[in-house]
């Protein structure tokens, strides 16, 4: 009889704890500040200067201008993602702060869509 390897591995594990954190994040349950300060200003921004670099390199490069839009665009779902993600985590906050955040993550949206 051969051993079997356990259907929770390294590969599925890793799947497991990405689609519990975009459940999490999806639905306001992880914590304001680690939502906001680290998934929306760090990582997010991150995205967005990354993509928006790119696409001025296409464009530098004379690449088609459809090309280089998709790419600017490309995090557009991230954003949306992560403005939700804050809207629903700053339920659980005092009123003042989630009116705070909630106002900052649709003004960095804004920007994040724009810039």
């Amino acid at each position: 009889m051969s051993e079997r390897a356990p259907p929770d591995g390294p590969r599925t594990s890793r799947r497991a704890r990405a689609a519990r954190w975009l459940r999490a994040r999806w639905r306001g349950e992880g914590p304001l500040g680690e939502v906001f300060w680290n998934d929306m200003l760090l990582v997010g921004t991150g995205i967005n200067v990354a993509t928006t670099l790119a696409a001025m390199a296409l464009l530098a490069s004379e690449a088609p201008t459809a090309l280089a839009a998709a790419v600017f665009f490309a995090p557009l779902p991230v954003n949306l993602f992560l403005l939700v993600a804050v809207w629903r985590s700053a339920e659980a906050a005092p009123p003042g702060l989630a009116t705070a955040a909630r106002l900052a993550a649709a003004l960095w949206f804004l920007a994040a869509t724009a810039l």
